[in-house]
C-alpha cells in the first residue's frame, strides 16, 4: 500500500522535475530504463510519489515529477544504488545531461474545499 501525503502551505516538501530526452531509436529503451526507477524508489522513505510522463508531441521527451518528505529524503534518494547506475548509464540512450529543478509548494489547489466558490 502506497501512503499519499498531501502537502500544506507552508510544509517543507520538496517537488523534483527532471527530464531528458533520447537519443534517435532510444526512446523505448529509455522508457524502460525510467520504468526500472519506479519500484524501488516509492519504497523509500520520504517518498511521496514519483511519476513518469512522456511527451504527446515528442516520443523522446520524458520527464519524472516527485515529491518528497523533505530534501534529506531527496539527497538519500540520489545517492540510492538503482539512481546511481542510471546516472552511470545514461550515455547509452540520453542525448547531453538531463534537466532537474527543484521547486516548493506555494499554495496547493487542494486547500480549496470543492465546490467551494472564490
Amino acid at each position: 500500500m502506497v501512503q499519499v501525503t498531501r502537502a500544506r502551505p507552508g510544509s517543507k516538501i520538496i517537488t523534483a522535475v527532471a527530464y531528458g530526452r533520447a537519443k534517435p531509436g532510444q526512446e523505448e529503451v529509455l522508457g524502460r530504463r525510467m520504468l526500472d526507477l519506479i519500484a524501488p524508489t516509492i519504497v523509500e522513505p520520504g517518498c511521496i510519489n514519483y511519476d513518469l510522463y512522456r511527451s504527446n508531441d515528442d516520443p523522446a521527451l520524458w520527464m519524472f515529477i516527485e515529491n518528497w518528505r523533505s530534501q534529506e529524503d531527496l539527497d538519500a534518494h540520489i545517492q540510492s544504488e538503482h539512481f546511481r547506475h542510471f546516472f552511470a548509464t545514461k550515455e547509452d540512450v540520453l542525448i547531453g545531461t538531463t534537466e532537474k529543478f527543484q521547486l516548493s509548494l506555494v499554495f496547493p489547489s487542494s486547500a480549496i474545499a470543492v465546490g467551494q466558490k472564490r
